[in-house]
């Protein structure tokens, strides 16, 4: 029985807590981990802001329709107009080239711009031409 209380105390005594040595494996351990994801997580963003990009130009599209459909013509448009009177909640796009019978629309989310030049053309990336 005496033995059995011994141990305990014995344990008690070699053990003296943390080292110096546990705290900076672990900090070196988080830095490791850090460095990994970090650019990982930038490159996310701006993978993010390509179809975001697209999708504000896309959202655009149906708000130019009808304002033409109205009008006859795409001159005249603003982005304030063609949110309060036909797309509420449009996001930010910048217009150009309105004209009779075509347009530009852009969008720039982050550093990334997309376009579309007409009602017939592609959303590509890049501002209008």
């Amino acid at each position: 029985m005496a033995a059995a209380r011994t141990i305990p105390r014995r344990r008690l005594r070699d053990e003296r807590g943390f080292a110096l040595l546990e705290p900076t494996v672990g900090a070196i351990v988080l830095g490791a981990l850090v460095v990994a994801t970090v650019p990982s997580l930038l490159l996310m963003r701006g993978r993010a802001d390509d179809p975001a990009a697209r999708a504000n130009v896309r959202a655009a599209v149906p708000a130019l329709a009808g304002w033409f459909a109205d009008h006859a013509t795409y001159a005249g448009a603003t982005y304030e107009q063609l949110r309060d009177g036909y797309v509420s909640g449009l996001p930010r796009v910048e217009l150009s080239h309105l004209t009779d019978t075509g347009y530009c629309v852009e969008s720039t989310v982050g550093s990334t711009t997309s376009s579309q030049a007409g009602p017939a053309a592609p959303i590509v990336d890049g501002a209008c031409p």
